[in-house]
């Protein structure tokens, strides 16, 4: 962060306090802070306030702290607060007329409701004016600390657009547009809309004066782009059929400032845009990436763009020099995937939606220098060719191989007839031609494509699964073959991560099949299942005491079975205690449906009783999986000694004190559990106490350990998080 140039100098203070004044420290301490704390900084003293303000105004995200209160007060007769006064004037007014009072208190109860309404209503032009002042000065007086703005608000896109004084941005993203109304009911609410629009727009445009670079601009982009000629000569606001609230006007704010940050390194144009206006001229969005000169990464989710003029106009910086890109792009908004070309600058390609199978190949031999590709989702080509087979005659070579590290496959349709093709194909003729793949990320593995990557990418490390829900239950979870994520342990010696938690391995097999990357595994999520495991009935029979052998002859069976399970437990955590290096181990998901996180729980959801915990008939817990046991063997993972995240939710893991105590000074660096964490189920919250005393002993032992759900979150979505 640079450090801003003042004539304040630090005020004389003692020996000891001085270190409060030394302006690298302040910088120091003042990037660790939350805004506000940052706020009750600046107002310590005026040296304090000239070092901390650009930290403070240095990301603007008005989703958080007091932004949405704020702005609510713009919107509209609406709003949330105005309404709180009129229903706190409607319910005296309902209280009065209810009561026993006599008619003329009633009456004045009524009047009095009435005033309180129309003092609401007719103080609101004037809290509107006082909103918008407020963000025009806040834009004016900080914008030029600004280097991270985040936005959801058209006021807010609107205002940092007019002032001119947001000109340092280097993260520029757009959400979902918080502030919306639909179509007008009739002319005069269209009157209404226009004229409050234009009274805000006089306003501040006599403050700054007319925007001069943006008619000129205009323009010259009207004259190459027809549909953009007819918006600028047409613009929403002065048509009486306005079909939104917003107006073209905004739109121009946003691109303007655009414009005026030529540093900006990741632009974010979310679906939020869609509600601005009808149509966005693609001559406009074209033009404006050019003069991005260090734009490292584009997120594009609002209008179909052409892949192929998207690199041609962020192919070279101003100096010529080549430039890595990230680029995101939603196929679903009727994007135009095909190159003609062939471009170097692009490293990482990510396309939400549906690609034709035949695109694959044109990624891969038009960008050179592609590194990470993500896809939605594979289909079947309509061209009747065989999958990811190179028909192009321009090329002499048909088997040439590629460079990519990172195949990212989200959706690929599970085990199902109809995308086995694809599977095939990926197997038999796609990834030999990937000699340098180290990442997979894909729905479901197949043997088939698990050997090709043990043959043909002798450097691969990480395999992942692909999609966004998790869940135990068999309905909802996507079917998968077992033990096959154990081929690419036995045969990657550089494997790093196994990231498939709904991928299954049989205890029996794992035992008999050494792992080829037991000194550099990292991360094993997947299940573990096929153990001998004694019911609590059985554990009873072997409880009883000798002489009652004779009446009890199943205690022989039982002690035999525990035998059986024991020495399968017993071989399984010898293979564990080897992952010397492993940082998570993770055997378990109890992940809710999607239907359950929309919808929610009533907190009457039926429930069953196991081993003392309360679980929902849906995620009955896995029975046959790994006690987490002393008596089991938990002993011998003694050797974890670089454990992180340890996650055993939805299993029967028998996890009980002596356990607890047993994690907590084996494992030093342990710093997030699953599986005693609080639950999203109303239902389960209330009535698992076992689990709620269990958290409780596990937070007095390790308080610094986080106790989480292991909700997903997709290898693309991080890297969007990271970069925005």
């Amino acid at each position: 962060m640079a450090i801003i140039s003042t004539s304040i100098s630090p005020p004389s203070t003692s020996l000891p306090n001085q270190a409060l004044l030394i302006v690298e420290l302040l910088e120091r301490v003042g990037s660790h802070l939350a805004p506000p704390d940052l706020l009750s900084c600046v107002q310590v003293s005026q040296y304090w306030n000239s070092v901390l303000i650009p930290r403070l105004w240095h990301t603007i995200d008005d989703r958080l702290y007091s932004w949405a209160c704020i702005l609510n007060m713009y919107v509209s007769h609406t709003a949330p607060r105005l309404l709180r006064i009129v229903k706190a004037a409607q319910d005296a007014n309902r209280s009065s007329s209810s009561s026993n009072n006599n008619i003329r208190g009633s009456t004045n109860a009524i009047e009095e409701g009435k005033v309180l309404g129309q003092i609401a209503l007719d103080v609101w032009p004037s809290k509107r004016t006082e909103t918008v002042r407020w963000l025009f000065n806040v834009f004016k007086k900080y914008g030029r600390y600004v280097r991270v703005l985040r936005v959801s608000w058209p006021i807010v896109i609107r205002v940092a657009g007019i002032t001119g004084h947001c000109n340092q941005l280097q993260v520029l993203t757009v959400h979902r547009i918080a502030m919306r109304q639909g179509p007008a009911r009739n002319r005069e609410e269209v009157a209404v809309r226009r004229q409050q629009y234009m009274a805000d727009v006089t306003w501040t445009e006599n403050y700054t004066g007319p925007t001069a670079d943006w008619p000129g601009f205009w323009r010259r982009i009207a004259d190459e782009d027809d549909e953009a000629r007819f918006w600028s000569t047409n613009p929403p606001y002065l048509l009486d059929e306005d079909p939104l609230w917003l107006n073209w006007g905004i739109v121009q704010r946003f691109w303007i400032l655009v414009l005026r940050n030529p540093m900006l390194e990741h632009l974010s144009l979310g679906r939020g845009l869609k509600t601005l206006v009808p149509f966005t001229s693609q001559g406009l969005v074209y033009y404006i990436l050019g003069t991005l000169s260090r734009l490292k990464t584009l997120d594009n989710r609002f209008m179909g763009l052409e892949l192929q003029k998207v690199l041609e106009h962020t192919s070279t910086t101003h100096s010529g020099r080549n430039r890595n890109l990230f680029y995101f792009m939603d196929s679903g908004c009727g994007s135009v995937l095909r190159l003609e070309k062939d471009f170097a600058h692009l490293t990482t390609l990510a396309i939400k939606g549906s690609v034709e199978s035949s695109y694959v190949l044109m990624f891969l031999k038009r960008l050179a220098n592609l590194d990470q590709l993500f896809l939605g989702r594979i289909t079947l080509s309509d061209e009747g060719q065989s999958l990811f087979v190179d028909t192009d005659d321009s090329y002499e070579d048909k088997s040439c191989l590629f460079a990519l590290s990172g195949l990212h496959l989200f959706l690929v349709g599970g085990l199902t007839a109809e995308y086995k093709p694809i599977h095939e194909a990926l197997a038999t003729h796609l990834i030999p031609r990937l000699p340098l793949l180290t990442q997979l990320t894909a729905e479901v593995l197949t043997p088939k494509m698990a050997r090709a990557l043990a043959t043909h990418c002798k450097q691969f490390r990480v395999f992942r699964q692909g999609g966004d829900d998790e869940c135990i239950n068999e309905n909802l979870t996507v079917k998968t073959e077992l033990n096959v994520v154990s081929i690419l342990l036995e045969s990657c010696p550089n494997l790093t991560t196994i990231d498939a938690i709904q991928h299954r391995i049989d205890a029996t097999y794992l035992a008999e099949h050494p792992w080829a990357c037991e000194a550099t595994l990292e991360t094993f999520r997947c299940q573990i299942i096929g153990f001998e495991r004694l019911t609590f009935e059985e554990y009873q029979d072997m409880s009883m005491s000798e002489q009652d052998t004779i009446q009890l002859p199943s205690r022989g069976a039982a002690e035999e079975k525990y035998k059986r399970s024991q020495e399968q437990h017993h071989r399984v955590y010898e293979c564990l205690s080897r992952l010397v290096r492993l940082q998570t181990l993770d055997l378990g998901s109890d992940v809710k449906s999607a239907e359950f996180h929309l919808f929610g729980d009533g907190g009457d959801e039926p429930t069953r009783e196991v081993n003392g915990r309360i679980h929902l008939i849906d995620s009955n817990p896995i029975m046959d999986c790994l006690e987490l046991s002393l008596t089991s063997g938990l002993d011998q993972l003694a050797t974890l000694g670089n454990l992180k995240v340890f996650g055993f939710e939805g299993l029967d893991h028998r996890i009980e004190t002596a356990e607890l105590e047993w994690f907590a000074t084996h494992w030093p660096q342990l710093a997030v559990m699953r599986g005693l964490h609080i639950d999203d189920s109303e239902t389960l919250n209330k009535r698992d106490t076992k689990t709620t005393r269990q958290r409780q002993v596990m937070q007095k032992l390790r308080p610094f350990v986080h106790h989480e759900s292991a909700t997903p979150t997709s290898i693309l979505e991080r890297r969007l998080h990271m970069a925005f």
